[in-house]
This record gives C-alpha cells, sequence and structure tokens, in this order.
C-alpha cells in the first residue's frame, strides 16, 4: 500500500529542517545547550550573595491584660471586655553588612521585638541585639553574636529604569528565596510605607517576609533594601519598593556609630495652594507650598521665612508635593547651610537657613 502523496510532503520538510538545524550547529551558529545556560542562569550571582542575606525571626514583648480586663467589679461583663492576646512572631529578612556582624533590616520587622534571631544560609541560628533604628526610614541595624564571612557591598551607580535586578529573601518563611525582574521606577514616594521615602519601584515578586531582604545587580552588588509592595490583597502585584542601597548604607553606618540617624529640621509647616492662591500668585513654573506656621525660634523662622511665602525649593532641588519637601528636609545634614528659595509679594527670594537636628529616638 502506497502512502499519500501529502505524508511523503510533510517528511520531506521535516527532513530539510532538521539537515537545517543539524547544518547550523556545526556551524557554530546555535550555542550548544550547556552555552545556552551559562549565558541565562543567574545561579553563580545568587550563590555569591546568598550566603549575606539571613532569615529574621521576631519573638513579640507579652502583652499583659489591662486594668478593665482584670477588674473583678466588671465580671459580669466579661464576655463584653476584649482581652489582649499574644502577638505573633514576625518573619522577615536582613542583609549582612560587614565583618563584624551588623545586619541590616527593615525597623517594622524588628519593632518592639523581646527577642530577635537570625538564622543564616547554612540554617544556623544566631542571637542578635538591637543596636539601633530609625523610624524615618524604617531601617534597623541588628548585632549578631559572631560576624559572617560574607557581606554585601552598594552598586555606586544609581539604579536605572530597565535595569535587571533580583530580590532574595525569605517570602512567608518558606527559607531563602530569589526572584527576578527589572527596575520600574526611580524616586517613587507618597506610599505611606516610610516618612522619608525616595524608593526604587520594581517588578519582582516580593512578599510577607521579603520585607528587610536584599535587592543586587546581575553582578551581585546591593542595589536596595526590599521593604513593601502596592497591593490590595497584601501580597505580590507587580509592584514592588526598595530603599536605595546608598542611603540605606548609610543610615546603617550612622546607626553603628551612634545608634540612630540625624535628620534635619527646618521647623516649618506647609499646605498645597488653594485655586484662589495660584490666581493670587499668578502662575507659577514649578510646583509651590504655602508656608502656613514657622516653628518659633526655629531654623526657618530664625532665617527671615514667615507664614505667606511660598517654598519653591530646598537646597536647589524641586518639591513636587508636599510629602517630597519634608523629605527633602529631613535629608537636610544638622548643622549645615541649606538655600531656601521662596515666592514673597511677586518677587523670588533666596534665605539661606542652618539646618537643626531632627529629635531622634534612639535605644541608647
Amino acid at each position: 500500500m502506497s502512502l499519500p502523496k501529502r505524508y511523503w510532503q510533510s517528511a520531506l520538510v521535516g527532513l530539510f529542517l532538521a539537515l537545517s538545524f543539524l547544518g547550523l550547529r556545526l556551524q557554530g551558529c546555535l550555542p550548544s545547550p550547556s552555552e545556552w545556560r551559562q549565558g541565562e542562569t543567574y545561579e553563580k550571582v545568587i550563590a555569591r550573595s546568598q550566603p549575606a542575606v539571613v532569615d529574621v525571626m521576631t519573638h513579640p514583648r507579652e502583652v499583659r491584660e489591662d486594668h478593665l480586663s482584670r477588674s473583678p467589679l466588671l465580671d459580669e461583663y466579661r464576655d463584653q471586655i476584649s482581652v489582649p492576646g499574644k502577638q505573633p512572631a514576625r518573619l522577615g529578612s536582613g542583609i549582612v553588612v560587614d565583618n563584624s556582624g551588623h545586619i541590616l533590616t527593615n525597623y517594622h520587622v524588628v519593632q518592639d521585638a523581646a527577642a530577635i534571631i537570625v538564622r543564616d544560609w547554612q540554617q544556623k541560628d544566631h542571637m542578635t541585639e538591637l543596636v539601633g533604628f530609625d523610624e524615618e526610614s524604617d531601617l534597623a541595624v541588628l548585632r549578631a553574636s559572631q560576624p559572617f564571612p560574607h557581606w554585601l557591598e552598594a552598586d555606586p551607580d544609581s539604579a536605572r529604569v530597565g535595569d535587571v535586578v533580583l530580590a532574595l529573601g525569605n517570602p512567608y518563611g518558606v527559607g531563602q528565596t530569589a526572584t527576578l525582574g527589572i527596575v520600574s521606577g526611580v524616586g517613587r514616594s507618597n506610599l505611606g510605607l516610610a516618612r522619608i521615602e525616595n524608593f526604587i519601584q520594581t517588578d519582582a515578586a516580593i512578599n510577607p517576609g521579603n520585607s528587610g531582604g536584599a535587592l543586587i545587580d546581575t553582578r551581585g552588588q546591593l542595589v536596595g533594601v526590599t521593604s513593601g509592595v502596592f497591593s490590595s490583597t497584601g501580597t505580590y502585584q507587580g509592584i514592588s519598593f526598595a530603599i536605595p542601597a546608598q542611603t540605606a548604607l548609610m543610615i546603617a553606618q550612622e546607626i553603628i556609630q551612634t545608634g540612630h540617624a540625624s535628620h534635619g529640621y527646618l521647623g516649618i509647616e506647609l499646605r498645597n495652594l488653594s485655586s484662589d492662591e495660584k490666581v493670587f500668585f499668578g502662575p507659577l513654573s514649578q510646583p509651590g507650598f504655602l508656608v502656613t506656621r514657622t516653628k518659633s525660634g526655629g531654623p526657618a523662622e530664625q532665617a527671615g521665612v514667615r507664614a505667606g511665602d511660598v517654598l519653591l525649593e530646598i537646597a536647589g532641588k524641586n518639591p513636587e508635593n508636599i510629602h517630597q519637601a519634608y523629605a527633602l528636609s529631613t535629608t537636610l545634614s544638622p548643622g549645615t547651610q541649606a538655600t531656601l528659595t521662596l515666592l514673597r509679594r511677586g518677587a523670588t527670594e533666596t534665605v539661606e537657613v542652618t539646618v537643626g537636628e531632627k529629635t531622634p529616638r534612639s535605644i541608647r
């Protein structure tokens, strides 16, 4: 029985394609499977970096019953009184930043913890102490009972949109995990994650437990400290945020040296211009914010800033919103001079302010 003509045609086409592919392989035009794997995998980068990323486990302080719940006079209302329960343990991640056992993480991971344990990449637990924290940036530094042989150094270049990044951490407590993405945006603020916000946005998957973990580049250098997600459910939905590495390590070094981070203080209150005020002041070439009050005796008042001025620039930078304006003031170094550009009576003026220091909270 002879085979249909269509069968022979299909067979000949398949043979032609197979011979063509073999010819390309022989000519070296296509990579071998081993060559393809070597070019596409991040195995070596992750293997070098993971030993510098740890799991962070916190045990919360005991919550004591309040006076209301213990009062014998209210026994008849016992079923209507809520008794404080024990808070659950929190899980997060941390980054080893030097050879002295210092670990950088998010403050919200270790906040109000009675005990903090870190687990290294070899599944060994280490007791740690809280060196200090900075609520403004949501960062904290721990010190382990012994040093670690591996730590991460920051990428000296700023993150750029389109850069490939990997997030290393401990999501949901499942263990060391690596996810891949790109930098989707930089300079993100107004997110409510911290008082000082200048986040790197990425689409690398970050979930609960990743907080305080490392965002690295394809060379294994630290790009950022993973801090939160933009989500309606609390889980990953494609938008994640990290604190830039240079900022985080600068704050970490200050915490290591002093137990806290110092932030600038100008002593001004601002609000957005109303529609009527925008008409009154005339068209502005950049965003401006009305000074509603200056702190009595504060740096701004001493420099001559007064209510009714419109703030345009802080140290040569143009804040796009009030949140950025306050964030810019906190990044100024206390004791230094900063130039404020104001709109006053229709004219632009500059004043020199001696930056004050915002009172920090410290464990020391």
